[in-house]
């Protein structure tokens, strides 16, 4: 087990300083991110200031408030600020670059099978509404670093060779399900030797584990800062590199930052009216419509209080630390074990646990379930794989909310079923080990085939 004991600005302590439920145990910072009260104040009064002066506010002096947010990030992630600006979210950050390249027959998008669903559709639906084509490099964790990015040389390789030409490679900085980190460095480093455009989604970055976007020199990075910085939802800082800004010439949607080609005898007078000393590229996502943006403000209220706490590198350990020692302790309790491909890397060293999830096999069957799942429905065979599957899915997840009054994010993968678990910094390792008297009841029950409830209801 690691040392803990170092960490003493951190752990249940801090738990009054967010805003859960007395009776709720928050497991999972992955997916929606937590707010902590004193950044809460901090949107609420901005939102007070823009409803007693709505036009002042948003002409005047939203403007100059994101500006300052978007130094606060440019600070913290070693980029040029002109070369940051802020999205709704990471979903919308890879719709964005995406949508505004321009694709010719034969151009492919390189993606990976661990994508987020929601960015794996993005590439489809350009398949379907322009000449692109995706081609998809599978992963099956656990797998080494090495494995992987060898498997995307190859395939950008193979393109080439057949006339097609690589134009971007979408990929994860931390894999959403299961939870681990994903080689994006050295695919970086492979898209730059092959003259292919990097388009990382690092939904799961920016405050969880340590990025210098200088270093990396991606040519995009998406990261929301609502998940781990702890920004209130709807805030995601996106990066383009100065060498691709000339590609990105529309929001999502497109507004007023829309700037017609050179060729165009249209002209854009709205951004040098507005926004004379401000560069096309940053001043475009200023006005995309009308939405609320105090999410985007809240940048510096989050490090301010994260500095509190000891700062970036504290909490990047001690939620690594959580993360470490609470899932090795659950599953030795629960009899499994945590995924790592330390014995697959020539180092050595577990890089998928180089952030703070864990990812713990659940003593579940799809087989038993399904089986059980037919005699509770008075049938003879099976229920199918894939009912099974979405059924248990649901039920499991539902129940773990119901019984444990916690909610822990779980996928059926490889070899069976994982549970995704989040060290933050209210958390402590006991709270990972304690949810395992829940779970493995909840997994009793379901091979028992209790999960049906949710096909009969």
């Amino acid at each position: 087990m690691g040392e803990l004991s170092n960490h003493s600005a951190f752990g249940h302590k801090l738990l009054k300083d967010f805003m859960f439920a007395d009776d709720y145990l928050n497991l999972n910072q992955g997916s929606y991110g937590v707010l902590p009260r004193a950044v809460h104040a901090q949107r609420l009064s901005y939102l007070s200031d823009m409803e007693a002066r709505p036009d002042p506010f948003l002409r005047q002096d939203f403007p100059k408030l994101l500006r300052e947010s978007r130094e606060a990030l440019a600070q913290l992630l070693n980029a040029p600020v002109d070369s940051l600006v802020l999205v709704p979210n990471a979903t919308t950050g890879v719709n964005t670059v995406l949508r505004s390249l321009v694709y010719a027959p034969g151009d492919a998008i390189v993606y990976f099978g661990c994508n987020y669903g929601a960015c794996q559709n993005t590439v489809r639906y350009l398949e379907e509404s322009t000449a692109v084509r995706g081609v998809r490099v599978e992963v099956r964790y656990p797998e080494s670093d090495e494995a992987i990015v060898g498997r995307f040389k190859e395939t950008v390789a193979k393109l080439k060779k057949e006339g097609s030409r690589p134009v971007a490679a979408l990929f994860d900085a931390v894999v959403s399900m299961p939870g681990v980190r994903f080689p994006f460095e050295a695919v970086a480093q492979v898209c730059r030797e092959e003259g292919v455009l990097s388009v990382i989604d690092g939904a799961h970055g920016v405050g969880m584990i340590e990025l210098d976007l200088t270093a990396l020199d991606p040519d995009f990075f998406v990261s929301n800062c609502h998940k781990w910085l702890m920004t209130p939802r709807g805030s995601c800082v996106m990066y383009a590199s100065p060498r691709v800004h000339h590609l990105i010439r529309s929001t999502l949607p497109t507004s007023h930052g829309y700037v017609p080609p050179p060729s165009s005898t249209q002209k854009c007078k709205i951004l040098p009216a507005l926004y004379p000393t401000h560069p096309t590229f940053a001043s475009a996502f200023e006005l995309p419509g009308t939405t609320d943006p105090t999410p985007y403000l809240c940048v510096q209220a989050a490090l301010a209080y994260r500095k509190t706490l000891g700062g970036e590198s504290a909490i990047r350990a001690y939620m690594h630390d959580v993360a470490r020692d609470g899932g090795a302790a659950l599953a030795e309790r629960l009899g499994t074990r945590v995924m790592s491909n330390a014995a697959l890397n020539s180092s050595g060293v577990d890089s998928l646990g180089a952030c703070p999830f864990a990812n713990v096999l659940l003593p579940l069957s799809t087989a038993k379930c399904a089986e059980a799942g037919a005699k509770r429905l008075g049938r003879d065979d099976a229920v199918d794989g894939a009912s099974a599957s979405a059924g248990v899915l649901k039920w499991v997840s539902e129940e773990v909310v119901r019984v444990g009054k916690t909610f822990v994010a779980v996928v059926e993968y490889g070899d069976g079923w994982w549970a995704r678990m989040s060290g933050s910094v209210f958390l402590e390792a006991g709270d990972l080990e304690g949810v395992a008297g829940v779970l493995e009841h909840v997994c009793k029950r379901a091979e028992a085939g209790e999960w049906v409830a949710v096909l009969e209801g």
